[in-house]
Formats: structure tokens, sequence, C-alpha cells
């Protein structure tokens, strides 16, 4: 139903507060209903907890009965105190008689509540007259007017009390509570953004989404929001990226951009932010849209922005990714090697990406001895990090440089094997292009009866999976000329070199030359 989700684990006590001030009103359901426009269906439903209303049903419910979003997080936490004294033993909870007066009113209520609402609504509504009664015994101070990394001290029990509610109250807390208008609260959800990105896109998105709220009402000077507001932008883009929404991406760097520009046309920000992730960020945009050139283009900008050099390992490696997807692996290896010194195994992951593509990069280019000096590390590496995958895509690497030094029979078994493991996993791309390097082989072989099982075999896999189109066309092609016996050694090598580049281009046709057929 528009305007409703369904409720999450953090939504706590937000249907039960909001019929704890709807009957501290006197009101009935169909009273808020009327006087609300929101059905009383829909409220019925938000206070059972069956569905927890979107930000506009939520304004709009506590407009009609004269509240804020600041009373409801006050009821909230009333309430939740309250659900603490019932299940915990009051001496293991409760501070010396008379030190805290809500603490007494709220231990008092915990034994008399019982089915008495009539208490409970009579509390809430003297409580969310004076704002100052309920609260954690030490609230943030609001932000101060000059930022200081100091600030980041404040930024988690910020982010405490935010993150359990749902989104909407979420964002009308941040709209209307100057102590949540925190540059440092905005980062933190900007690195939250980052984290769980990978795997909860769509978490990451309404994390950034938050993130801009705060950042547009930090105080500071102009520059300082234009760059903080321009920050958490580009996190929305970037997530918004991963999301697949590629347009809507586009759209947030456009305002990361226009806030960036705004801010430096008066003066430049505090050093408090890693501003090279606006370009950084940009850059992956950039990659995913094919623009490559853009993409380095971006790269350079982010290490200017980067002064410290502190993230020039990533950035290094980010744009050997980028020349390899552009067929420049010359240049790609010679960038890798550059990063060596800015990547550490103390970041493991990174680390992994190094090692691993030095030796794929290597083998590409022919460069086989080099490659197999550098395998035996990357090995012991990836079978640290129990990453499957990795390890059988360092495995097909070993059997391209067993095939390059001449082990031919031990190249083609360890082929087919990682071959069968990517075909069971259903990693159709993957298994294309190991068919056609093993098909090579064999071709360099003359062995063109198992050239035709290979392109026989591909067939049924690609045909269930998501390979492109341009991709299917080019596969099709080969298992024709294979069934015709006339599939060359130039016609398999240059179909390998086509799927690589198309693996990050699904849109690119593949030429047959004349003397590959």
């Amino acid at each position: 139903m528009r305007g409703e989700h369904q409720p999450q684990p953090g939504d706590r006590d937000l249907g039960l507060a909001l019929a704890v001030l709807r009957v501290a009103r006197g009101w009935t359901q169909g009273k808020l209903a009327q006087e609300s426009s929101v059905r009383a269906s829909s409220i019925s439903d938000y206070e059972g907890g069956k569905t927890s209303p979107e930000l506009d049903s939520l304004r709009r419910l506590l407009k009609a009965m004269d509240y804020g979003f600041a009373e409801l997080e006050l009821a909230e936490q009333f309430l939740s105190a309250l659900r603490l004294r019932r299940s915990c033993p009051m001496e293991d909870v409760a501070p010396a008689a008379g030190t805290d007066p809500v603490a007494d009113q709220v231990a008092e209520l915990a034994q008399q509540v019982g089915g008495a609402v009539h208490r409970l609504t009579d509390a809430i509504a003297y409580l969310v007259r004076d704002r100052g009664a309920v609260g954690p015994p030490e609230r943030p101070r609001t932000p101060a007017a000059t930022p200081s990394a100091a600030d980041r001290d404040q930024a988690p029990a910020l982010w405490e009390r935010l993150k359990a509610y749902p989104f909407a109250v979420q964002v009308g807390l941040v709209r209307e509570t100057p102590e949540f208008h925190s540059w440092a609260l905005a980062e933190l959800l900007c690195n939250e953004s980052d984290t769980v990105v990978p795997h909860q896109p769509a978490q990451a998105i309404e994390l950034a989404r938050l993130a801009i709220e705060i950042a547009e009402r930090v105080p500071g000077s102009s520059p300082w929001r234009s760059a903080m507001v321009a920050y958490c932008w580009a996190h929305l883009g970037n997530a918004r990226r991963v999301h697949g929404t590629l347009p809507a991406a586009d759209e947030a760097f456009q305002h990361a951009e226009a806030a960036w520009q705004e801010g430096k046309t008066s003066g430049l920000a505090p050093d408090l932010l890693d501003l090279f992730r606006l370009f950084d960020l940009k850059s992956s945009l950039r990659s995913d849209q094919r623009r490559m050139g853009e993409a380095l283009e971006l790269l350079d900008q982010a290490a200017q922005a980067d002064p410290g050099q502190k993230r020039r390992g990533l950035l290094l490696l980010k744009k050997a990714q980028v020349l390899e997807a552009m067929g420049e692996l010359e240049r790609a290896i010679a960038t890798l090697f550059e990063a060596e010194p800015w990547i550490t195994p103390e970041e493991p992951r990174l680390y992994l990406c190094l090692r691993q593509n030095l030796v794929d990069f290597l083998s590409k280019v022919q460069q086989f001895e080099e490659a197999a000096a550098l395998l035996p590390e990357a090995r012991a590496i990836i079978q640290q990090s129990a990453n499957d995958i990795d390890y059988l895509r360092l495995r097909w690497v070993e059997a391209r440089i067993l095939a390059g030094m001449g082990q031919t029979e031990d190249a083609i078994a360890l082929f087919n094997r990682v071959r069968a493991a990517f075909a069971r996993r259903g990693i159709a791309f993957d298994t294309a292009l190991i068919s056609l390097e093993l098909a090579t082989i064999h071709a360099r072989l003359g062995n063109t009866e198992a050239v035709k099982s290979l392109a026989r075999h591909m067939a049924p896999i690609f045909q269930a999976q998501a390979v492109p189109r341009e991709a299917l066309a080019a596969l099709a092609l080969f298992r024709q000329a294979a069934e015709r016996e006339m599939v060359s050694l130039g016609m398999a090598e240059q179909l390998v070199s086509y799927l690589r580049r198309a693996q990050f281009d699904p849109d690119l046709k593949f030429e047959a030359t004349k003397s590959s057929g």
C-alpha cells in the first residue's frame, strides 16, 4: 500500500507511541483520521505494528495532534524505559531514590501499569510538555559552528539514537532537531553506506539520503556546508550505481558537482573530509557507463584531491582496472607496479587484488615466467581469504601460465577442472572464456574434435544464463565454425580477446577478420 512499508525490527515502539499520543489527546482513531486525512484503517495498522507510516503520513498524524518528531522520540524513549523497568530487576536499573524524578516515575508506573492505560497517557502528556524531562543521561550537544575532528566523538551516540527508528522518523527527527545537524554524523552515515552497499544497496541509499538531510543543515560556513552536501550526494550516487539505477546515479553526481562548485567559489572547506571520494566514486559510475576516458581523468582528479596520499594505492589499483577494461594491459601492469609501495598486507583485500591482478595481467600479455614467479604468494594470500571464487580465478591463471610455459597436458587438465567448477556455479561468461582459452590450445594442437566438443557443450549453458546478446552472437559464430571444422588458432585467439573486452562492454560487437576464419 502506498505510503506504508512493512515494519522492521528496529521500528521499536513507534506504533505504541502514536497510540499513546493519540489517547493523551483524548482522541479516537476516527477523530485522528478525520483531522489528519489518514485513513482510520491505516492508523489502526500503524498502532498495531502491522505497518509503519512513511514520512508524509507520519507528519500529518503528528501535525494533527500538535506534536513534533521530538515529542514522538520522547514518547518512544519513555516507553522503552518503561519496558526496561518491567523486564529487569529494579535494583539493577534504578538510581538512588530522589536522584532521578523521571526514573522514579517510570519505576512507579512499572509496578502499577497493568491495564491502566490512562496512567501511561497522562505521563506521556505531561512529559512531552517538558521536552527536557526524558532522554539519555548525557544528550549530545548541538554541533558547534566551527567543525573539528572532535565532533566525530559525538557521532556514534547520535547514530545510536537514530538508527532504531524507521527511515521516516529518522528524517523527521533530523529536520526538526538541531543536535542531529552534525557533519560528523553525516560522514558516519556515508561510511555506513559504503560498508553495506555491496550487499544491501537499498539500505545504502537510505543512509546516504539521511546524510544529505543532515549535511544541508550543518552549522558553519557556506563552503563547508557545500562540501558536506557534495560529499553526501556522491555517496548517494554510488549507492544508486550499485543498485543498478545509473540515470539516478548520474543525477546524484550532478547535485554533488553543483554543490562542490558552489563551495569552491566561496573558499576552501576545512581539511576534515576525504574529498577525493567525490571523484573516486564518480569514476566508478563512468566505468559502469563504459566512459573509460572520463573514469581515468576522474581518478587523476581524485589523486590531486588527496594531498596526503592516504588512498594512493586504492586509486592506482582502480586506475589499473580501468586500463584493463580499455584493453591497455601493458599500462595496467605498470600502474600496478606503481601501486605496490602503497598497498600492504595490512589492507588484505586491496593486497589480494594487487597480487592477483598482477599475475593475471602478466599472464595475459604472455609474460609467463614473471607471472609464475608471483604465483606462490598470490596463492598463499587467497588460501587465507577462504574465498573459493578468488581461488578458482587464480587456478584459471595458473592453467594459462602452464600452457604458456609448454606444460600443455597439465594445462588442459587444470583448464577442464576450473571450467567445470565455473559451469556448476552458473557463471556463464567466465565459463565461455575458459572454454575458448582451452579451445586455443586444442586448435594449436590440431584437435578439431576437441574444439567441436567444447563448442557444443557451451550452447546449453549460455542459453540458460544472462550472457549479453553480442557475446552470444560471437559464441554462435564460433560454434558454427567448429561444426564445419573451420576454427583456426587465429579465430579462437581473436574471440578470447573479444570476450575479455566484452565483459566490460556488453554492447561491443565481434567482428571476425578474414584471416581468422
